[in-house]
């Protein structure tokens, strides 16, 4: 993969063996250059030692964990992405590990490799946003006090917002310069905001959230934050830019682009990893009920057995039967969904596992969703693993719900 003109590097550190070669042959085979670390004072030699571009860290190891090493890197290397692995049951880890700077996480077992590949690009891409934003911001400071029309046009012909805000003696913030693709989009130019207070441009509830960060950057702190304005999500940079003779913070620059394709990437991945979850959960829960349900139907055929045929407990056990049949039924469905009752190619009926999912999907989807079916029953059986049917119906069905999710409709 080619990063900047150039081969990405990833450094892989885990105090795990199998796991750090399992990420290396995939990374690998995705054209990645793949370093090894088997713990964090390693890991943190090889930052110093190579050119670095991206780093998989466990979140729990021995010695040095994942939050120490990545607070190490935070220091040192604030721009390096720096992605958590984690064991399944540790979110409070995980969240802590967010809080501390992780760009992303990922749980193991990792049973898809490929969502690696989605959590690199979407670091790499954040990674790009943040560079270009300093480039900006650097190109800027030297440029900034250029207000004839040749500046203003260079201005528009970049894809971000630039703007400057000064506090008057009031205390209230007041824009002098606002220029660039965004600003002209969103109505926010030079000629219709220039001199406003940014309390008569925005609602008072985006207000009162800018006003913290204004608070915070006039206190001589760089400030970056993420919003959404008018279905679009946006990345800014708010940044001291001039000082009166005490030290003190009179103006600011802030530099907004659009990051909502990226923003759309981060919420494919964070839904696939619940779905994940999910199916692992239920596989799980699925084994355990399995084992309860062969008890019962043993019983139930041990006492049928034992009871004459003719007797109201023997039609009662058989209706025990029965419904322990249909439980078990359930069940298998839910290791298919789950991935993890693994089949062969086989004759089977096609209709019938369709039939089988859309019954499954009836009572999982909201009652919003009318589900109607036109199915040939008569159609004969073919060599299919029913595994892959029933993950084709499932995946559609999904798809089909979350295009109508929010005001309901019909899939047929």
């Amino acid at each position: 993969m080619v990063y900047e003109n150039k081969k990405i590097t990833i450094l892989v550190i885990d105090d795990e063996e199998v796991l750090r070669l399992n990420m290396r042959y995939f990374l690998e085979d995705s054209d990645y250059i793949v370093i090894e670390a088997e713990n964090g004072e390693i890991g943190l030699q090889q930052i110093e030692k190579e050119d670095i571009d991206l780093v998989f860290c466990d979140l729990r190891m021995p010695g040095m964990d994942g939050l120490e090493v990545l607070k190490n890197i935070q220091k040192e290397y604030p721009e390096l992405p720096v992605i958590m692995v984690s064991g399944v049951g540790r979110m409070s880890d995980v969240i802590e590990a967010l809080r501390s700077g992780a760009w992303d996480y990922i749980t193991k077992p990792i049973e898809d490799m490929t969502i690696l590949n989605f959590s690199i690009e979407k670091a790499l891409e954040k990674s790009r946003l943040l560079k270009d934003n300093l480039k900006y911001k650097k190109d800027l400071e030297n440029r900034i006090e250029r207000k004839d029309d040749k500046f203003k046009q260079i201005l528009q012909s970049i894809n971000h917002m630039v703007y400057k805000v000064y506090k008057d003696d009031k205390g209230d913030y007041i824009i002098s310069l606002c220029e660039g693709k965004i600003a002209t989009e969103l109505g926010f130019s030079t000629d219709l905001v220039g001199g406003k207070k940014v309390v008569e441009i925005f609602s008072k509830d985006i207000f009162l959230s800018l006003q913290k960060k204004f608070e915070n950057v006039f206190l001589n702190k760089e400030v970056k934050f993420e919003y959404e304005y008018e279905d679009k999500w946006y990345f800014a940079i708010l940044t001291p830019y001039s000082f009166n003779s005490q030290g003190e913070v009179i103006e600011v620059i802030g530099s907004v682009s659009d990051v909502t394709k990226l923003k759309k990437v981060e919420q494919s991945l964070s839904q696939a990893a619940k779905m994940e979850a999910v199916g692992t959960l239920a596989g799980g829960i699925a084994h355990d009920f399995n084992n309860i349900l062969s008890g019962i139907l043993g019983y139930a055929d041990l006492l049928l057995l034992e009871v004459d045929e003719e007797s109201e407990i023997y039609e009662s056990l058989e209706q025990i039967k029965k419904a322990g049949i249909r439980a078990s039924e359930l069940v298998r469905q839910i290791l298919v969904f789950s991935r993890q009752n693994e089949e062969e190619n086989k004759a089977s009926k096609i209709q019938k596992i369709i039939n089988e999912d859309i019954n499954m999907m009836q009572g999982s989807l909201p009652s919003a969703v009318e589900i109607k079916s036109d199915i040939d029953e008569n159609c004969s059986a073919v060599l299919i693993s029913a595994v892959s049917i029933h993950q084709v119906v499932v995946n559609l069905c999904t798809n089909a719900f979350y295009a109508m999710k929010d005001n309901g409709g019909l899939l047929e």
